[in-house]
């Protein structure tokens, strides 16, 4: 995108590969699980082909290749968490109604030896326990809040109208994404 910090015209190549080099050594739990390397240029022809456009049209790209996407990853993660929300509350007050009809059965004929009540109620703690450990209520709440922030920072791409300005808004963009990923990160190693 030819954003900060790789906007300038020379030595942005070099520094770009640099960059890539320090994540890459940050990481080696991650990189020895990369199991194909083609061995060519870290900075590809469409890299190249993408900086030489337009500001305009780079400003196309970067909405529709990278903010928007992110826009509708994050969309699609809180429509799956809220599903599993609501396929597992279902779950919960299915075996919490098969307990409770085992037991008004119970009541009703005392004289049968065996009703699986107790098995429902398990099903049901562990229902519970499985909810509260996958979060999926709060996931979708955090998922669809991070779409809804995108859409603002989708929405301020439009007044952008120099180098200057489109670079620091791609450093914020940016910054706003590794920062949901960073929060997503730590949630999951809790």
């Amino acid at each position: 995108m030819k954003a900060e910090p790789f906007d300038q015209d020379i030595g942005a190549d070099q520094f770009f590969t640099m960059r890539l080099k320090e994540i890459f050594d940050q990481n080696l739990n991650f990189a020895k699980l990369l199991t194909r390397f083609s061995g060519d240029s870290q900075i590809t022809v469409a890299m190249q082909n993408i900086r030489l456009l337009a500001l305009e049209e780079r400003k196309k790209f970067y909405e529709n290749q990278r903010v928007s996407e992110q826009q509708i990853w994050y969309s699609k993660k809180a429509q799956q968490n809220k599903k599993k929300a609501n396929k597992f509350f279902i779950i919960l007050c299915s075996f919490n109604g098969a307990a409770l009809i085992c037991a008004i059965f119970k009541i009703k004929y005392p004289e049968t030896s065996f009703w699986p009540t107790d098995a429902f109620v398990t099903c049901a703690a562990a229902a519970i326990s499985w909810i509260q450990a996958k979060r999926f209520q709060e996931h979708s709440a955090s998922y669809a809040l991070a779409s809804y922030e995108i859409g603002f920072i989708k929405e301020q791409l439009v007044i952008i109208n120099s180098e200057n300005g489109f670079s620091l808004f791609v450093g914020d963009a940016e910054n706003a994404f590794s920062r949901e990923h960073t929060q997503w990160s730590a949630r999951k190693d809790e």
